[in-house]
């Protein structure tokens, strides 16, 4: 039983490795989201003025406020309330209206918080030859944290599906 316990021990050394690798390279690839999907925080609460093109104008078809200046010219006012903190319903998501950014970013936080609990899992496997009732506590305490924030997250999407369907009934 020891020479188990010592060998899941040396192997979740290895894997604390990986997984604080993994870690690190999805917190890189959220930041490199944000970042290339954020406006410049200056800009929020303010009116911004782009003038460009008036055809293929993505905010001549969302309704936004836009005064021709004549030969195909536009500008185009846009109010910049919350971008870079903005929320990503769960409605989104099941509907399709989030873009490929916001998946891509739910996906990440996801992953984080999967990387995040096997991290604990196994530092715990690891202090478990030495320490067992510290490498239990390190196993069973993030466990139960991590499964209550899963079925929360798994609610809030049977919720959102819900809705959708609920709402698609209504329509048709």
């Amino acid at each position: 039983m020891n020479l188990t316990l010592v060998t899941i021990a040396k192997f979740s050394e290895k894997m604390l490795w990986v997984v604080g690798f993994l870690l690190a390279a999805n917190l890189v690839a959220m930041i490199i989201v944000v970042v290339r999907t954020g406006k410049v925080d200056e800009d929020e609460g303010c009116v911004v003025k782009e003038q460009g093109a008036l055809t293929g104008n993505p905010q001549l078809a969302t309704g936004g406020n836009a005064n021709v200046l004549g030969a195909g010219m536009n500008v185009v006012k846009e109010k910049i309330l919350v971008d870079r903190s903005e929320f990503i319903s769960d409605e989104s998501l099941v509907d399709g209206t989030a873009t490929k950014s916001q998946r891509l970013l739910v996906h990440c936080i996801q992953l984080f918080f999967f990387l995040f609990w096997l991290l604990f899992v196994f530092i715990g496997l690891s202090r478990v030859p030495s320490q067992p009732i510290e490498g239990a506590f390190f196993v069973i305490v993030p466990t139960i944290g991590f499964s209550m924030a899963a079925v929360g997250m798994h609610r809030g999407r049977t919720e959102a599906l819900r809705k959708l369907k609920k709402s698609s009934i209504a329509n048709g």
